[in-house]
């Protein structure tokens, strides 16, 4: 019977100690998550931009680091529900699952917004909208910009 209470025993504090070092470790990377995030609110990283359209038309937008055209490789009318603004009105876009977004601008200094025409976006191929640089509107924009208006790119 003495045995037998000594293998419990043994089995439970085994037992705890390894739920102790799980506990422990989430307790950890549940810090170091919020650590991450503060950090990167120092840094003044921005998770979201904002275009402010303020037409009668609805329009389409994408952004891209690359100047051209022929180098933004998304075709912004497969996916209305996040690069489609209506008119006189505002669409916020997000970095995956809150990410930085300001890479964006990182490796040429600019933010490049192409705004587009819906009609045009919904009825014309975007092969030909990229040939032939279908485009109302490219934006091009700094950091320093971006910070000065909060991150909000209004058009016209």
């Amino acid at each position: 019977l003495k045995t037998h209470l000594s293998v419990n025993a043994l089995l439970y504090l085994t037992y705890m100690k390894r739920l102790f070092s799980i506990k422990s470790l989430l307790v950890i990377l549940i810090a170091a998550l919020f650590y991450n995030a503060d950090c990167r609110k120092n840094r003044g990283c921005h998770s979201s931009y904002t275009i402010r359209n303020q037409t009668t038309k609805a329009i389409y937008f994408g952004t891209s680091n690359d100047s051209s055209l022929s180098r933004l490789d998304y075709n912004p009318g497969l996916s209305p529900e996040n690069y489609k603004c209506g008119a006189n009105s505002e669409k916020a876009k997000y970095g995956i699952e809150g990410s930085c977004i300001d890479y964006l601008v990182m490796d040429t200094g600019y933010m490049y917004i192409f705004i587009f025409d819906a009609d045009i976006i919904e009825t014309t191929s975007w092969a030909t909208i990229k040939q032939n640089r279908l485009i109302l509107k490219r934006i091009e924009m700094t950091k320093t910009q971006l910070d000065s208006c909060n991150w909000f790119i209004t058009y016209p």
